[in-house]
């Protein structure tokens, strides 16, 4: 008998791999298990206009189940839809799925995956939270067709992971403090976080609207502020519009590197105006002086120490959500309170 619970914890995990990557989309993660219950694909929505993550984890268990090579070359959410609802041949009879969030019932930017799994016609599908948007209904379209569901498996952990989602669509906005420390609190010395960090930090400012820093930080570090270590299917051409925080006024040299292409460059004294998906990059100052309009701390906290680095305190009331690996790193997803 599979434990459900378990397996839903796997799907969520996968799925905070990739939260507010795929903003103003929620992060969901879901799976494949054949009739002996061996994990046949475990997959997440990675992007906002991309494949969702059950239509992923479709793909590789169809070519495991098949061998066939042609889902392969497919990477459009229209394309795999079309795909599979024309070759699955039964193939998923014997299956189980699991899925952090209620299939969606709407043609969006993406063909609504409750049909295609209407279509293959799985012998089971297991949810972890209910949608509460459009997008509702999926459960219902599975149930009428006949598929065994079990619905609110691990939902409080499964609505956690939403939250970033929730809010923004609630506030039209979310607002994300990043930070890179070491194990001792030191944050300001050298390079902290590791590669694979950089990379998520960068894949994150592809997608977002606003990238935000201190006038402090802008004129000591000259940062570059791009996405230039994105991968795909992240731009790394994508110049996110900049804000930077003062209360004084600084006449910034025309040299440094932001002023050198064409940005979007606006300042500000607080983060109650922003909008859309926003990332706030600094120190344990700015967000003290930022906090009030903060969603989500984020801390890359690397296992590494400076020598000779006093120890610098800090303070914050919120919930830790989520903790996972990256890289050498580990990353603390924070609700702030």
């Amino acid at each position: 008998m599979l434990n459900d619970e378990l397996l839903m914890s796997l799907c969520i995990s996968k799925a905070w791999e990739f939260q507010t990557l795929t903003l103003p989309n929620p992060a969901v993660g879901a799976m494949v298990v054949d009739g002996s219950g061996k994990i046949l694909s475990l997959q997440a929505h990675q992007k906002s206009g991309c494949a969702h993550a059950e239509v992923l984890a479709l793909k590789e268990a169809y070519y495991k189940l098949s061998s066939d090579t042609r889902i392969l070359e497919l990477h459009t959410s229209e394309s795999l839809h079309n795909f599979l609802s024309k070759n699955h041949k039964n193939l998923f009879a014997k299956c189980s799925i699991y899925v952090t969030l209620e299939p969606c019932s709407l043609f969006g930017k993406t063909p609504p995956c409750a049909t295609l799994l209407q279509t293959i016609k799985p012998k089971r599908i297991i949810i972890g939270a209910m949608e509460n948007t459009k997008n509702k209904g999926g459960a219902n379209i599975l149930k009428e067709s006949g598929i065994a569901l079990t619905t609110n498996v691990l939902s409080h952990k499964c609505h956690q992971l939403l939250l970033p989602f929730l809010l923004y669509q609630k506030n039209k906005k979310f607002t994300l403090f990043k930070i890179a420390q070491r194990l001792n609190g030191d944050y300001k010395s050298g390079n902290i976080s590791s590669e694979a960090s950089r990379i998520f930090t960068h894949n994150q400012r592809s997608v977002c609207n606003h990238l935000c820093i201190s006038g402090k930080t802008l004129l000591n570090d000259n940062p570059l502020l791009d996405s230039r270590l994105a991968l795909p299917p992240y731009d790394n051409t994508h110049q996110p519009n900049i804000t930077i925080f003062t209360r004084k006024t600084i006449n910034f040299p025309s040299s440094l590197k932001i002023f050198q292409n064409k940005r979007n460059i606006t300042f500000k004294t607080t983060a109650q105006s922003l909008s859309g998906f926003s990332i706030i990059e600094g120190g344990w100052e700015l967000f003290q002086s930022l906090k009030q309009n903060i969603d989500f701390l984020l801390i890359h906290l690397s296992p590494t120490l400076q020598r000779d680095f006093q120890t610098q305190g800090f303070y914050f009331q919120g919930k830790i959500l989520h903790t996972n690996t990256i890289g050498e790193d580990a990353l603390l997803w924070i609700q702030n309170f």
